[in-house]
């Protein structure tokens, strides 16, 4: 490894696994191409640090983020196989009262695996 290299991975303060340096480094790349040629190791490491904290402040607002085959969601992790058992069916709800006052009830049918586990109504 190379004195700047060594330096700029010294002043980065983020995850410093594969997949996590190639995509903050190859975000730098689109962003500033001449940077690695142009900066010191420690401005390089510097600006490593402000292309990874972009990153997170980005994926906290979101509050989502994917990782391999699960979302994690507010620190709670969700494999996407399961994720996948989820379906949803839109309902309209028809009675009486509805035909007399001209409301409609429609709503939210949430399955697991084919199976009612949830129903959420609203009126219009």
């Amino acid at each position: 490894m190379s004195t700047k290299r060594s330096r700029s991975l010294n002043e980065y303060k983020g995850h410093k696994g594969q997949a996590t340096l190639t995509h903050v480094e190859r975000n730098i790349e689109k962003a500033y191409p001449m940077a690695w040629e142009n900066l010191t190791g420690i401005q390089y490491g510097c600006v490593m640090n402000v292309a990874n904290l972009s990153f997170h402040d980005g994926k906290s607002s979101a509050g989502a983020e994917k990782i391999d085959n699960c979302v994690y969601v507010d620190g709670n992790m969700y494999p996407i196989e399961l994720l996948n058992k989820i379906t949803f069916e839109e309902y309209v709800l028809e009675n009486e009262y509805n035909k007399k006052y001209g409301t409609t009830y429609h709503g939210t049918i949430v399955k697991f695996e084919g199976k009612e586990i949830a129903r959420y109504p609203y009126a219009l």
